[in-house]
């Protein structure tokens, strides 16, 4: 079996990260934060508790990534007025202004990398992906069984 398509993966998320975030200030975040960030992006102010859930993540892990996060001006977490035993996390003023240009750029991106792909190989390529996405969550789900 060709073991070169998780290498390429990599590569290419590598590129996707240096090139979105070479001219900005989020430049420093790991793959883990841009993952929250998209998070908080699509699902505005949630609980630590969403993002474990969405991560697959330990509280502990998640709870050392918010810490960094909110260390760098990125987000505020805050005591949720409903239920205090619950941290509401949100994106900044600032790191909002950052994430406008980071689509902005995403998006150039986006259109460089599938330049020359046709609509049938992205799909068939997005049909992969997910297989193999369902198989290492299903071996998770039997993991825990």
């Amino acid at each position: 079996m060709n073991n070169d398509v998780f290498l390429n993966l990599r590569q290419f998320n590598q590129l996707i990260k240096k090139k979105t975030c070479n001219d900005c200030t989020l430049k420093k975040i790991s793959s883990t934060q841009m993952l929250i960030i998209e998070y908080l992006i699509t699902h505005g102010d949630v609980t630590q508790r969403e993002i474990e859930g969405f991560l697959k993540t330990s509280r502990a892990t998640v709870s050392d990534v918010i810490k960094t996060m909110e260390k760098n001006g990125i987000i505020l977490k805050k005591a949720c007025e409903i239920d205090s035993r619950k941290n509401i996390i949100t994106l900044t003023d600032c790191s909002k202004k950052e994430i406008k240009k980071f689509k902005e750029k995403f998006i150039d991106i986006q259109t460089k990398a599938v330049k020359g792909v046709t609509d049938e190989e992205l799909s068939c390529f997005n049909n992969v992906l997910k297989k193999m996405i369902d198989n290492l969550e299903g071996d998770e789900i039997n993991e825990h069984n």
